[in-house]
This record gives C-alpha cells, structure tokens and sequence, in this order.
C-alpha cells in the first residue's frame, strides 16, 4: 500500500463518522460495498443500535434509525489507526469514542472499530468497507443514555 491507500481509508472513515452523525443515511451506506456488512457488537441484548446489517438497504435502514434516536447529537471520533493491505484489500482497527450529548449533559463510550475494505470500481477506484465492525464496552447501557434526556 502507498500513502495515498492510507489517505483513501482515512477519508472513508471521516465520511461513514460524519454521515451517520449528521443523518445522511444514503451516505453512510455508500462508505459500504453494495454487499457491505454492519455488526455492532457489545450492546445489551435487544438494542436498537446493536446487531447485523448488510446490503445498502439494511445499511439505510440502520443508519436512518440510528439519526432517529440520537435525533443528531451523536458524535464518533476515533483514534490510533492500524491500516495494513496490499493495495486491493485492507484492514483497519482503531479506538472510537461515541459521544451524545443532550440537556447540557455529555454521555460517551469507547469501543473498537474493525473494518475490511476493498479497492472499489464503483467509486473510481477509490476504498470502500466490504465489512464493519464495532465492538462497545458493555457500560454503555439505555439506562446510562436516558439518564442525560435521550429517549431511545
């Protein structure tokens, strides 16, 4: 892989953050091959925001119910990329820190985003996630988020 791979990964990261953040759920898809799959892992059972996502019509889906319940206060920021590939395909982990926050109130958690990507003729040559997944630290419970006036 040369410096331009890493930058392409880099970039794609920023966009499925800042989309999901911001409600472009067609956006967060599109950082997803057409057969892409989503796994959030770690959550209580029976969270809306936990379990498997795959294909652009689940991803949308997702990302659409995502927007609906942070109602756009959700931020992700992530930290200390691994990027390793040979220029077709590559993987990713690195730290993330999801923050929302409400009524003048903060509340976050930490986790592990893990990503595959593959080079994509669909986006001009450019990376984009065959697979995606995060793992939460299990504190991050509904009742945490209803403490700060989120209602999920």
């Amino acid at each position: 892989m040369d410096a331009i791979d890493y930058e392409l990964i880099r970039q794609l990261l920023g966009r499925y953050n800042l989309s999901i953040d911001l409600g472009d759920a067609e956006g967060w898809a599109a950082t997803f091959t057409p057969d892409g799959v989503f796994r959030c892992t770690g959550l209580p059972q029976g969270s809306p925001l936990g379990g498997c996502y795959e294909g652009t019509d689940e991803l949308v889906s997702y990302a659409k119910s995502h927007f609906g319940l942070a109602k756009g206060r959700a931020r992700h920021w992530n930290a200390n990329l691994v990027i390793e590939g040979d220029g077709e395909t590559a993987t990713m982990r690195c730290y993330l820190l999801a923050l929302t926050a409400a009524s003048g109130k903060l509340a976050g958690t930490t986790g592990i985003y893990e990503a595959a990507y593959a080079r994509s003729t669909v986006s001009g040559g450019s990376s984009s996630a065959t697979s995606r997944s995060t793992t939460w630290r299990p504190e991050w419970t509904p009742e945490r988020i209803r403490a700060i006036g989120v209602e999920l």
